[in-house]
């Protein structure tokens, strides 16, 4: 699709969203996305010398998910426990208005009903397929923070072989240094630039 109707999709996007929630502070606004990380993150690219292969050791898909709004600490969810930590602590927190993109389970009425019912929060669904220029952490969050992430991978020394708990372990304190490593700034300019 070309740029000017991309801008002007997010553009009445973002007067719908002000309009509805513009009464809302800052803060009450989040935005949650998620993304797959892997304990082996091997770079897009790699520069090898002429006629010579370059070695990436084989990969295994250990993933896990985040989620992350503004520049707040991880929460990252791996397996959940009824009435556990985050239902009883984490949960209460949530903010007033969360925007998600279309994917059938965010935006399903059980969803909504949840986030309304038990969380007094607005489910804001994102327009169809235009997450790239609407969702604030598909802008410029995401890939910044993989690239990040892959730097990382690279530059630790892993075990050969490695057990599933030292992987997870190791991926999750990967995600922590990159994350603290992130400027909350440029989360911030995300925000601004998907809901000017």
């Amino acid at each position: 699709m070309p740029l000017p109707e991309l801008l002007k999709v997010r553009d009445d996007f973002s007067c719908m969203f002000w309009e509805k929630y513009g009464s809302l502070n800052p803060s009450q606004i989040y935005n949650a996305d998620e993304t797959g990380i892997f304990y082996e993150m091997p770079p897009t690219k790699i520069w090898a010398i002429k006629e010579k292969s370059a070695y990436i050791p084989e990969c295994a898909k250990h993933s896990a998910r985040i989620t992350a709004s503004k520049k707040l600490p991880i929460l990252f969810i791996l397996k959940a426990m009824p009435n556990g930590t985050i239902e009883r602590n984490e949960l209460v927190k949530f903010p007033k208005a969360l925007m998600v993109d279309n994917l059938d389970g965010h935006v399903s009425e059980t969803s909504e009903a949840i986030m309304a019912g038990e969380l007094s929060c607005y489910l804001e669904p994102l327009p169809p397929n235009f997450t790239s220029v609407c969702q604030p952490l598909d802008i410029g969050v995401m890939r910044p923070v993989k690239a990040m992430l892959r730097n990382e991978w690279l530059a630790e020394n892993s075990p050969k072989k490695a057990t599933a708990e030292y992987k997870r372990r190791a991926m999750i304190e990967r995600m922590i240094r990159v994350w603290k490593g992130f400027d909350k700034e440029n989360v911030r300019r995300c925000f601004y630039k998907a809901l000017p």
